[in-house]
């Protein structure tokens, strides 16, 4: 059974999704931002500071690279893992992908709180959301297919999701 893969923007949902969906499937879930920590000793914002970003794209490379060898998971992404070639690659030959949609003032909303958002950093982190999000969108459109997350709930957004994957894997 192929792999359900879950992609989009910061606070957008993808964990508490993916944990959702995974029991309804009886999938394994798997965070693959709390993979690359546990693996690498580190937390995210640590690889960012110490190491880069180039060196945590390589982990998250190399983590949905062993992914896509496994079935029945349910993989929430980090944010940026749209942006590997490697990653897509992994993605098309064993997942059905679907991206989940939020906009700028809400992904703000939902993670303005949390210290552990490296490329949140600094001034103006709004600024910053609305201009990552705008160049993540040809990424984030290659999905199989896209749900709006945006004034729902989880269990609303996890719904659909399943219903998209399903159709997905019946086709």
């Amino acid at each position: 059974m192929k792999n359900l893969v879950l992609v989009g923007f910061m606070g957008s949902g993808k964990s508490s999704v993916a944990r959702r969906v995974a029991p309804q499937l009886e999938f394994e879930m798997i965070d693959s931002d709390s993979l690359i920590e546990r693996r690498a000793g580190l937390s995210i914002s640590q690889i960012f500071e110490t190491r880069g970003e180039e060196h945590f794209r390589r982990l998250e490379e190399q983590i949905m690279t062993e992914l896509a060898d496994r079935n029945r998971l349910v993989i929430a992404t980090g944010g940026g893992a749209v942006l590997s070639a490697v990653n897509w690659a992994n993605w098309r030959r064993s997942a059905v992908v679907i991206a989940l949609d939020v906009d700028s003032e809400t992904a703000f909303e939902r993670t303005r709180h949390h210290q552990h958002r490296p490329l949140l950093q600094g001034e103006d982190p709004l600024a910053k959301i609305q201009h990552l999000l705008a160049q993540r969108e040809d990424f984030y459109s290659r999905a199989d297919a896209r749900v709006d997350t945006v004034g729902r709930t989880v269990e609303q957004v996890a719904r659909d999701v399943l219903d998209l994957y399903e159709r997905r894997v019946a086709d």
